[in-house]
């Protein structure tokens, strides 16, 4: 969220007069209309979110689920005091979509909760349930569904046709599941090793071995009586007559825990598509030229990443807003019913 929007994507009107010069009236009404609207939580149908909160909603959604959805809808009665627009945008949740309805239109299939054209692959419409046991089209289910048209829907499209988008995440999860055991042996080392500070093996004598000595009975002896007030946070396990411990250290990395974490930074710089060092902070070993090369490689693979995001979410919402706001009257642009795309560039 923070390198994809940052404070917020701005917008910045580029409409020409008919000479071909920036239409500075056209502009100074369009920009000024729509950032008022885009500062203020009429923007959310709940009312919470200003345009620039939803950006950063609709990339976090991204990232967790794989893709965003927002409806597209409208404020109903007079504006209120200090909206300056009706349209609004309503989050979605994309893990609510369920396929437990059949579609009634003979090309149309559900998949993964969208209702799609199997001869073309165009999404109809999206199937939603409320909860996770009620399902859409089931008597007594709740639920509801919306035309495409109302959707914003948004996801890294990595195949022909596909219809859901897939969380970056998923990569790691099935690394992490392949993992998995090895991963529980060095947390299991790791604890061990943070908490056992040392072993003792006691020799027999009168009073036995040290696990016999009960509580708070220090006859057995100084030694025993200096080691049990010594230790605070680690652990010393006294072992019986004969025992002792032997360590597997043949294949274990002499940096530990250092060389583990490492091991989850870059899975999930990885999976992020995000420089390691951004993810574990860590710049010790980097020089000026590594870090800008580190930098425009990452700067490089957020241009699709920007473009995708103004596509399909950024230009759709501030197409419908103007169109509304001309329809409603408070966008005046001379010629707009003509030649619409005129005022919609920037």
């Amino acid at each position: 969220e923070a390198f994809l929007i940052g404070g917020g994507m701005r917008f910045q009107s580029a409409v020409l007069d008919d000479n071909g010069k920036p239409d500075r009236a056209a502009i100074k009404m369009i920009e000024d209309g729509w950032n008022r609207h885009c500062e203020t939580p009429h923007f959310d149908l709940g009312r919470r979110l200003n345009f620039y909160d939803m950006q950063g909603l609709a990339a976090r959604q991204q990232m967790e689920t794989g893709d965003f959805m927002f409806q597209k809808a409208y404020h109903t009665g007079r504006p209120r005091r200090g909206q300056y627009s009706n349209f609004c945008l309503g989050a979605l949740d994309p893990t609510q979509l369920t396929d437990s309805v059949a579609s009634d239109v003979n090309n149309n299939a559900v998949i993964a909760g969208v209702e799609v054209d199997q001869r073309t692959a165009e999404a109809k419409r999206y199937h939603f349930a409320t909860n996770s046991d009620d399902y859409y089209g089931y008597e007594g289910g709740l639920g509801f569904s919306l035309e495409s048209e109302s959707v914003l829907h948004g996801y890294h499209m990595l195949r022909p046709n596909q219809v859901r988008g897939v969380t970056p995440f998923a990569s790691a999860i099935i690394l992490a599941y392949h993992l998995q055991d090895y991963i529980h042996a060095e947390v299991s080392v790791q604890k061990a090793n943070s908490k056992f500070l040392a072993f003792v093996t006691a020799t027999q004598g009168q009073r036995g071995s040290f696990n016999n000595v009960k509580k708070g009975d220090t006859s057995a002896g100084d030694v025993f009586a200096k080691y049990s007030d010594a230790l605070e946070y680690c652990s010393m396990q006294f072992l019986e007559p004969g025992e002792s411990v032997e360590f597997n250290t043949a294949t274990r990395s002499s940096q530990g825990l250092q060389d583990f974490s490492g091991l989850i930074h870059r899975m999930t710089a990885a999976a992020a598509r995000l420089p390691v060092e951004i993810i574990s902070g860590d710049y010790r070993d980097l020089n000026y030229t590594t870090i800008r090369a580190a930098r425009n490689d990452f700067k490089q693979g957020l241009k699709p990443r920007w473009r995708r995001f103004n596509t399909q979410f950024n230009r759709p919402t501030f197409d419908e807003w103007l169109r509304t706001e001309w329809a409603s009257g408070r966008m005046p642009l001379k010629g707009y019913a003509k030649d619409p795309s005129r005022y919609h560039k920037g």
